[in-house]
This record gives C-alpha cells, sequence and structure tokens, in this order.
C-alpha cells in the first residue's frame, strides 16, 4: 500500500509540473488562434 501511495503521490507531482508547464503554451496558442479568428 505504502509503494502505491508514493507512486500515486509522485503521480500527481508529475502532472501538477506538467501542466504548469503546458499552460502557457496552451493559452498562447489558444490567443494565437482566437487573434487569427478576428
Amino acid at each position: 500500500m505504502a509503494n502505491i501511495d508514493v507512486r500515486s503521490i509522485i503521480g500527481v507531482v508529475v502532472l501538477l509540473i506538467v501542466g504548469t508547464a503546458v499552460l502557457p503554451i496552451i493559452i498562447d496558442s489558444v490567443a494565437a488562434a482566437s487573434a487569427s479568428l478576428t
């Protein structure tokens, strides 16, 4: 059980790091797409 808990915690941390790294890229692409549409 302890190993599974540690792996799940690591997975959440990795997801948070990846999310914070990818969010600006997604926001920039969405802003560029909306700017090109208007």
